[in-house]
């Protein structure tokens, strides 16, 4: 029920579920733990993000433009297998593109404007101050000059708001992507762990999982949507009627009546309707041998 941890309540992973996930080999993997909603932030300035992936580097796209690719951190972490990500350069090349600074002024500042996210402007280190100072002086540029590029590329006040696509790259080959940002239209997702159960010596449940997600999959951690459940034939709800989610997501069960048949779980919402998931009802003994684990 904490914030922490794995699994929630409901068992439904919660961010610190990828760091694990991010170990295993096989199935290319890449989940962002952090969020990127500028209203998440102090002064909407994105700090370094966490991305958990056993991809071999990540690209940052941002409007169809490669904005940079990163590595594991395999220093801090060189314990694991696949150490996670730090993303911290939002602004690629613009500073040089845009600005006519050279790739090493441009690096100064990226570096000098991460200081300042991260210790804020009154309580900057001594050599991101001096770094600062000399670029300023080189470029003539005023306290108010410095302070409009840095809202500029970092805090990006007046900006369009598009989403960030995280792509993970293994063995030079493209293999897996997650869109984050801003969101349009959002919807509940309703999804059942299976969608058949046996009623037999004892009657059979399954988990049904209610999400609130964006337009790009993403769950809305901020969300507690309500909703009320109803069921329609064998089937029997396991709990209230009406529930809120929790953190974006929750789990409700059903269990299965003594009838053969297919029942529905309908999912009420004033916002987004109804949505029901079919569930087949069997009856009779069952070999225990066949129990699912």
């Amino acid at each position: 029920m904490c914030y922490h941890g794995v699994l929630d309540l409901f068992r439904i992973p919660k961010p610190a579920a990828a760091a694990y996930r991010s170990q295993a080999e096989g199935t290319p993997f890449l989940e962002v733990a952090s969020l990127l909603a500028p209203g998440d932030h102090d002064g909407a300035n994105l700090p370094p993000v966490v991305v958990f992936t056993n991809c071999d580097r990540v690209e940052l796209v941002r409007a169809g433009r490669t904005v940079g690719f990163f590595e594991p951190d395999r220093d801090r972490f060189p314990h694991l297998p696949h150490p996670p990500v730090f993303v911290d350069d939002f602004i690629g090349d613009e500073l040089e593109r845009n600005e006519g600074l050279s790739p090493g002024d441009a690096r100064r500042v990226k570096k000098v404007f991460a200081a300042v996210t991260r210790y804020g402007q009154g309580r900057l280190p001594l050599v991101p101050l001096v770094t600062m100072g000399w670029v300023m002086l080189k470029h003539r540029w005023t306290f108010t000059d410095a302070a409009d590029l840095f809202v500029r590329y970092v805090g990006r006040w007046g900006d369009a708001l598009e989403p960030w696509t995280f792509v993970g790259w293994k063995d030079g080959q493209r293999t897996t992507e997650v869109r984050q940002g801003p969101h349009g239209a959002s919807r509940l997702t309703v999804v059942p762990d299976q969608d058949t159960l046996h009623d037999g010596p004892t009657w059979d449940t399954v988990r049904v999982v209610i999400r609130h997600e964006d337009d790009q999959g993403q769950l809305l951690r901020y969300s507690q949507e309500a909703v009320t459940l109803a069921t329609e034939g064998p089937i029997e709800l396991v709990g209230p009627a009406t529930v809120a989610l929790v953190g974006g997501a929750r789990a409700v069960w059903v269990r299965s009546l003594p009838e053969a048949g297919v029942g529905a779980l309908v999912v009420r919402s004033p916002r987004f309707g109804d949505q029901s998931v079919t569930i087949r009802v069997t009856c009779g003994p069952e070999d225990p041998s066949s129990f699912r684990q």
